[in-house]
């Protein structure tokens, strides 16, 4: 990557498996030994049942013959793996290396990419010890035929990623298979990345998308045709686990970046906006967007610019959408909803203007506009809203909701109340059926139900005369609040 960039991120560790020997310790026999790799990466793509090997050597620098106590694969007889020490198949017990000398490993993996129940990385261990000596190599393989994208390019000993659109490069993704995420995938500065309708992309643990400074993105998705982001296991019990993978990272730039028609689940972080350096005009369009059960936030925006229309946020450990350092916001016709079991004790929607250094003082920043018109803003906490105004009154704060129904404690309403107009402030808006992420409004009975206005429709940057379903909201005596219309 040609510009120099910091990255802030969480380090996932890998469990050890297996349990440490009990066994007395004899000190005067070696216990030290070598391997020459700590992965093996199986990047054969398999169409049909097939198999792959790999060799890689096990030494003893030492001036005496030493002893593996146990070879084997972490994941037993279940595992796709199989391995073959110096001759012998199987997992193998007191393996004598001679004196600086070493070992060959055979490692084997087989694979059925027609297994819709395979994950699309297939990962485990192979373990060798000596008493209380052990070490891993880590084996990796593709379990179904997709496009895999593996970083080959380190940030840090930690930190890996691929550039796949790089500077003046127009990279496109379409949806004859999927695309599978192992790292980060990078588009550089003045580098593009359109994703057309019906693509999945599948990230892997701790993998991501980061559309660095100037770079752009296009997701290309269409109402009957969404595009997907979640993680890489498609086994039917990480169907709704959140934290599967990173983030969508999007930094400044000139030119609009555009989410249409997206599904966005079971990460981290569903999209981080973040300005570097300073704003360059561009923002994000977010058009008919679901981000859904992550274990972080599902929008987290630092002095940035989003226009969202026909969105949905449901279901996060942390905010649904935390609007900080000021910025430029315009929310129509979304509806925000947090019923997650984890979620921390936090309102669904943080607004804030102004940062703390290390010596607790403020350093506010213009909140240019955060408009919410026709939203729902609801969850299983008392008060969903949470206002964080810097004490400086220099500082734009522009702050207003109009016609949405907010969730709203009684010694927060009167703060809320000086920044709204037509809302509703109780009353639940009767949603289908929260626990499955069904936001439809359920009976004419909800208070949301012909409460919305048409002038935040006429008004928008957006098209919203239709709901998220295409449903029209202008056939009757007045819109619905929400991302949906009441439809008998």
């Amino acid at each position: 990557m040609n510009s120099k960039f910091i990255v802030k991120f969480v380090l996932l560790c890998m469990p050890l498996f297996g349990v440490l020997s009990c066994k007395p310790v004899d000190e005067t026999r070696p216990t030290e030994f070598e391997l020459s790799t700590d992965t093996l990466m199986f990047d054969t793509v398999f169409t049909t049942i097939g198999s792959s090997t790999q060799i890689f050597k096990v030494y003893n620098n030492n001036n005496v013959a030493m002893t593996l106590d146990e070879v084997f694969v972490c994941g037993g007889s279940n595992s796709s793996y199989s391995i073959n020490v110096d001759g012998t198949p199987g997992d193998v017990t007191n393996v004598e290396i001679p004196p600086h000398d070493s070992i060959f490993v055979f490692a084997k993996v087989r694979i059925d990419p027609t297994n819709i129940n395979t994950p699309l990385v297939v990962e485990d261990s192979i373990c060798f010890s000596v008493e209380d000596n052990r070490k891993y190599v880590k084996l990796v393989a593709w379990g179904q035929d997709a496009n895999y994208i593996v970083a080959d390019t380190y940030l840090n000993d930690n930190i890996t990623y691929k550039v796949v659109a790089g500077e003046n490069e127009s990279t496109v993704w379409t949806n004859e298979k999927p695309y599978v995420i192992y790292g980060w995938a990078v588009v550089d500065s003045t580098g593009s990345l359109t994703i057309y309708q019906y693509t999945k992309v599948c990230f892997h643990s701790g993998g991501g998308l980061w559309i660095y400074k100037c770079g752009n993105l296009k997701v290309l998705g269409t109402e009957s045709d969404r595009v997907v982001f979640e993680g890489d296991r498609t086994e039917p019990e990480w169907d709704d686990e959140a934290g599967q993978w990173d983030r969508i990272w999007i930094n400044e730039g000139a030119e609009n970046n555009e989410i249409h028609y997206a599904i966005i689940k079971n990460g981290f972080i569903g999209i981080q906006t973040e300005t570097l350096q300073e704003p360059m005009g561009g923002i994000l369009l977010l058009d008919n967007v679901e981000i859904y059960n992550m274990s972080g936030y599902g929008i987290y925006s630092v002095f940035y610019g989003i226009i969202g229309a026909n969105s949905i946020v449901g279901d996060c450990s942390a905010y649904l959408m935390a609007l900080t350092l000021g910025g430029y916001y315009d929310f129509r016709n979304c509806t925000f909803a947090n019923f997650a079991s984890s979620r921390e004790d936090a309102s669904s929607v943080y607004i804030n203007n102004y940062a703390l250094d290390s010596l607790n003082a403020e350093h506010p920043f213009n909140l240019e506009q955060a408009f919410f018109g026709n939203c729902i803003i609801y969850g299983s906490r008392d008060n969903e809203v949470f206002i964080d105004k810097a004490s400086s009154d220099d500082y734009l704060f522009n702050l207003s909701f109009k016609n949405s129904l907010m969730r709203i404690s009684n010694d927060n309403l009167e703060t809320i109340q000086q920044y709204s107009e037509d809302c509703i402030y109780s009353g639940y808006p009767v949603f289908r059926n929260f626990s499955t992420y069904n936001y439809h409004i359920d009976g004419s009975a909800s208070p949301v139900v012909n409460k919305g206005s048409r002038d935040v429709i006429n008004e928008s940057l957006l098209p919203i005369y239709n709901d998220h379903d295409n449903v029209s909201r202008i056939n009757d005596e007045a819109p619905d609040i929400g991302a949906f219309e009441y439809n008998n």
